[in-house]
Formats: structure tokens, C-alpha cells, sequence
């Protein structure tokens, strides 16, 4: 049987038709498989990452038992993030270790050091405040600026020369910070700012905020600090403070208010993500759980399901 030529110019379109879808559909499964690898690298949730059952969001986590000293869960603990304002357990610890909570300090230029887009509590040049008004205004409401006013009054203090300008005071002051660290035996952390705002080479993990935070929680003083969700103070200069604290467990409005919580301190930043040192009393003992790199409100349930895990190991 004879073709005539145009049964072969509609075969050839019916072939071109079928090149085209298939390089239709190579490109769209191109894209696909491009789009989820991205997505995949963009996600915090890691599959190994699982407690009581539970997948966690964040990067690194771990849960210590304060009273037995010991790690009772870790999820990359030892892997080196940005700390964010966790970083100001440890400001506030070297602080009180070189200063009497009743010490005055003249609030200086040293407030100007503060990234234009960190948070603060909002101290002006000239005001006058004790050390421990300042440690509300840093630890409650995270003021870069008053982690910054305690690093050059500390500093100062510690060089012995009251007119030490604001970057050797500080420098000084955070020296001091990271030799307190390695006393407690942190080995994989470097602080650089009193603030924990994002610096490069700036960077702990949740198995050292562990140890900071757990000898934060030896300082009684330090600790009716952190554990107040509101505070007001009134200062030398005249000023009345009210602060709120960052932390939503000690927030009575927040779903995730947590009864028998104690702070400790939460940290936020572009390289840090969502970060929190949580502290809660179980069972007549203190858990310490520490969530790094994970999203806002992924950070408490993340810190919620691990004490929930400190509770079901009391039961049992």
C-alpha cells in the first residue's frame, strides 16, 4: 500500500509533539528535583534528631541534669553555631564575678557600640544604675547595650585604670569571658563580644552553653534575675525601668508558659536563627535544655519536648 507524503508530515508532527512533551517533562522533574534539594538544604529539621518519640526543628540540642551532672540527651551538641544573645549567660557571670551587684555605673559612649538593628534597652549616656539593674536591663529584655555598658565598667575594673577607653576595656572584659569559659571546661566555644551579636568567628555549641548555664544556675542572685518575666527598677538618675523578659516560658500570656520554669535566656540573630537556654525545676531538681539554630516557636517546643523527656525519666 502507498503513502502519499502528507500521512508522513503527520506521523513527523506526531513525533515532534512527542520530543517535546518528554522535554517538557525532563525539564519540569529538572526543576523539581532542584527545588526540594534546595528546600531540603534550607530546613533545620535534621532525621537523627528525635527524642521520646519526637522529631526536634532545631540544629543542635541537648538536656542536662543539673543535680547529677550529666548530658542526658545531645543532638549535635558539639557542632559549632552562632550563639546569639546566649552568649550574655556568660556576660553576666564574668560580670558578677568581678563586680558587686551594688556597684554604680555611669552608662558612657560605650552604648553607641550596638548594631544599628540589635535589641536594647534603651540607656542613654549619663544615667546612673547599679550593676544588677544593669544585668536586669541585659539578661530580661537582651540589651546589647547594657551587655556593652557592663563589659567597659567591668573591663575598666579589671585593668585598674578607670579611664581605660571602651574597646580595650571590652576587649579585656571579653578575654576575661572566655577564660572563665575554658574554666568550666568549655573547649569548642569563642566569644568576641559581651553581646553575643553575630561576629565571624564567633561561636559555641549546646554541650558548652550546657556547662555556662549550669554554673549560671549556682548564682541565686543571677538566677531571681532571669527567672521574673517583668521587672521595675528605679535608678540613681531617676529613671523607673520596667522590663519584659524575651523568654515566652515565663510569659503568662504565651501558649508556651510553663509552669516551675526558670529561664534562662534566649537568643536570636541571622546566623544563630532562634535560639534558648531553658531552665525548669522537675521533680525538685534542675534540667537545663538548650536549643540552637532552630525557628521562633519551634525553639520552646523543641525545649518543652525535652523536658517532657527530664519528666518521663523521673517516672520511671
Amino acid at each position: 500500500m502507498f503513502l502519499g507524503t502528507e500521512w508522513f508530515k503527520v506521523r513527523r508532527l506526531q513525533q515532534l509533539e512527542i520530543i517535546l512533551i518528554m522535554l517538557a517533562l525532563a525539564v519540569v522533574l529538572f526543576f523539581s528535583i532542584s527545588l526540594n534539594n534546595s528546600a531540603q538544604n534550607n530546613l533545620t529539621v535534621s532525621s537523627e534528631h528525635y527524642v521520646n518519640g519526637y522529631s526536634l526543628q532545631a540544629k543542635a540540642a541537648c538536656l542536662y541534669d543539673f543535680a547529677n551532672d550529666k548530658f542526658l540527651y545531645e543532638a549535635a551538641a558539639y557542632k559549632q553555631l552562632a550563639p546569639a544573645s546566649t552568649g550574655k549567660l556568660l556576660t553576666a557571670l564574668t560580670a558578677v564575678g568581678i563586680c558587686d551587684l551594688n556597684e554604680v555605673v555611669t552608662i558612657g559612649k560605650e552604648i553607641h557600640k550596638v548594631p544599628v538593628d540589635a535589641s536594647r534597652a534603651w540607656l542613654r549616656e549619663g544615667e546612673i544604675l547599679t550593676i544588677r539593674q544593669l544585668l536586669y536591663a541585659m539578661l530580661l529584655p537582651s540589651g546589647n547595650d547594657a551587655a556593652y555598658a557592663l563589659a567597659a565598667f567591668c573591663g575598666r575594673k579589671l585593668s585598674g585604670d578607670a579611664e581605660l577607653g571602651i574597646v580595650q576595656a571590652t576587649e579585656l572584659f571579653v578575654q576575661q569571658m572566655n577564660k572563665n569559659a575554658s574554666a568550666l571546661g568549655v573547649v569548642d566555644s569563642c566569644f568576641l563580644t559581651p553581646d553575643g551579636y553575630d561576629q565571624p568567628g564567633q561561636y559555641s555549641t549546646a554541650h558548652d552553653l550546657a556547662l555556662i548555664a549550669a554554673e549560671f544556675c549556682r548564682n541565686e542572685e543571677l538566677m531571681q534575675i532571669v527567672s521574673c518575666f517583668e521587672s521595675c527598677e528605679y535608678w540613681i538618675s531617676g529613671r523607673e525601668a520596667i522590663y519584659y523578659n524575651t523568654n515566652d516560658l515565663l510569659n503568662p500570656d504565651s501558649p508556651f508558659f510553663t509552669q516551675n520554669a526558670l529561664g534562662l535566656k534566649t537568643g536570636t540573630s541571622s546566623n544563630a536563627g532562634a535560639c534558648l537556654v531553658g531552665a525548669k525545676e522537675i521533680g525538685g531538681e534542675i534540667y537545663i535544655a538548650v536549643i540552637l539554630g532552630s525557628r521562633e516557636d519551634d525553639r520552646y517546643r523543641d525545649c518543652l519536648t525535652l523536658f517532657d523527656y527530664a519528666q518521663k525519666l523521673c517516672t520511671e
